[in-house]
């Protein structure tokens, strides 16, 4: 399988295996999630961090990621690379 240039199974973030499918279309790949209770973190956290003196910052930067959630940006920018877009569920 190896000398052949095959791989049976990648592991590794969605987004990557998404872009490594969209990057080689000419290979015939498939992504999916296997169950794998208490293996794999299903879920990051996300965020933004900026000095403490800088808050303006932090809220110009939150509105800009909302707007380019809202206006369909943010997916738009996703799907260039062959990623979904998935927004962060709240906890």
């Amino acid at each position: 399988m190896y000398t052949t240039g095959e791989v049976g199974a990648l592991l590794g973030s969605r987004a990557q295996a998404e872009w490594v499918a969209f990057s080689a279309p000419d290979i015939d790949s498939e992504v999916s999630k296997p169950p794998m209770p208490g293996i794999v973190r299903t879920g990051w956290p996300i965020g933004i961090a900026v000095k403490h003196d800088s808050r303006d910052l932090g809220y110009a930067l939150g509105d800009v990621l909302t707007e380019m959630i809202e206006s369909g940006d943010m997916k738009a920018l996703y799907a260039k690379y062959g990623v979904e877009w998935l927004p962060a569920e709240l906890l």
